[in-house]
């Protein structure tokens, strides 16, 4: 059998003087100094907060918070024993760790900047950088919870009272609907949001008051009216601002001053200037930065709108009347505003109702849903002094009576 030899290949001499030696040494120098970085880099990352919150080395700018921080507690056994030193200590050091402020402002300007989003959900973004609370889009789409209905039933009934022990006493008394700001800048609303058909809740409450003959004025036709004058609402806020706030004050004042035969200016008529808008939406994503915008301010008027003066009113309202406040106080013989927010009207209304001779409350239109049907109104206010507790009464459905429940039944057979 032949056999093919393999040709023999020449063998190469190589320099072991010059050709770098393979050894470990050299990944070794390059492995520790990489791991002595990644350690300094690490400790410089996590000491550095701790050292700015010791030492406050670079000036920061607080954020604008509605609360209070918490504070350092106390290091005593039984807070380490039962855990509490601990979970204050966690709360205490995630309101005061260095750079938290400008960390969280600039995570709010990229969540709006890049992702055009705001990061609190209560926040909604609309066209052209407008911001929209939350709390107000159920009414802008008109969806109704079941039981949203009945509230309003139980509102109404409450309301119509509350005039009539008002009316024993000689005190009139006027509701004030004050709509929401997209209900009159719809057009700045995301595209993801679509209005439904039908009654609004604000329309269909208002109807069945004036129906029982309870003195009702909603401003949206007013602003309506001026909204293509001037800005009438903060682009970044929930609020109107002075100038639509007081074309509204001019229609409240001419409702109130209608049985007197007073008659109020309108508010072109007063000078106003331009100031920077800075709306309460801002302060829920801080630091969010964007174009200044300018927005009419009126100044105060220098004396009262009319020669006579509205006699003495009680005027309960939610933070849109502390806008106008100053601008109704000097048209009135006497002006108290009350925040529904600070307690019941019974406590408040009956000290002060001797002397009053006008009763108001002024919502929000999102109010007519959120607050009113939970705030304490005074059934008879003749009488309130010995029914305390009904008027605190909270909300309960209105039951059926039998003889209603088998009609009902009859009906449907």
């Amino acid at each position: 059998m032949m056999t093919i030899a393999r040709p023999v290949e020449p063998a190469v001499e190589v320099d072991t003087v010059t050709a770098p030696r393979a050894t470990g040494a050299g990944r070794g120098a390059v492995d520790r100094w990489g791991k002595l970085f990644f350690v300094a880099a690490f400790a410089l990352l996590v000491g550095v907060p701790g050292i700015q919150q010791a030492f406050q080395i670079i000036p920061v700018h607080p954020l604008t918070e509605k609360r209070t921080k918490a504070r350092m507690p106390s290091l005593d056994a039984a807070g380490v024993f039962t855990g509490s030193f601990m979970s204050d200590f966690d709360s205490y050091y995630n309101d005061h760790a260095g750079f938290r402020d400008p960390l969280i402002r600039f995570n709010n300007q990229m969540h709006l900047s890049v992702f055009h989003v705001t990061p609190n959900p209560r926040v909604i973004l609309g066209k052209n950088d407008w911001f929209f609370y939350s709390e107000t889009i159920r009414d802008y789409v008109n969806e109704w919870a079941p039981r949203t209905r009945f509230e309003q039933e139980w509102v109404v009934r409450r309301i119509v009272a509350l005039r009539d022990g008002l009316a024993r006493r000689g005190v009139r008394f006027l509701l004030v609907i004050i709509p929401n700001k997209n209900t009159i800048y719809p057009e700045y609303m995301p595209e993801r949001f679509r209005r439904r058909p039908g009654i609004r809740l604000c329309d269909r409450l208002s109807a069945r008051l004036r129906w029982q003959g309870v003195r009702v004025l909603c401003l949206e036709d007013v602003l309506r009216r001026h909204k293509r004058e001037a800005l009438l609402y903060e682009e970044r806020g929930t609020h109107w601002n002075t100038l639509g706030g007081f074309y509204c004050c001019t229609a409240i004042l001419n409702e109130l001053g209608r049985p007197y035969g007073i008659r109020y200016p309108e508010a072109r008529d007063l000078p106003y200037r331009f100031g920077p808008a800075q709306g309460d939406l801002t302060g829920m994503v801080e630091g969010v930065r964007g174009r200044v915008e300018w927005t009419p301010c009126l100044a105060l008027p220098p004396a009262p709108l009319a020669d006579t003066k509205l006699p003495s009113t009680l005027w309960y309202g939610d933070s849109f009347t502390k806008v106008i406040e100053d601008y109704l106080r000097p048209q009135f013989d006497s002006f108290a505003f009350i925040n529904i927010n600070h307690g019941p009207m019974e406590a408040s209304l009956m000290p002060r109702l001797p002397e009053t001779r006008i009763v108001v409350l002024g919502l929000v239109e999102r109010n007519l849903r959120n607050v009113l049907p939970h705030y304490a109104l005074p059934m008879q206010p003749t009488q309130a002094a010995g029914r305390g507790a009904d008027a605190r009464r909270p909300y309960a459905p209105p039951r059926a009576s039998p003889d209603a429940v088998r009609r009902r039944r009859i009906e449907r057979t």
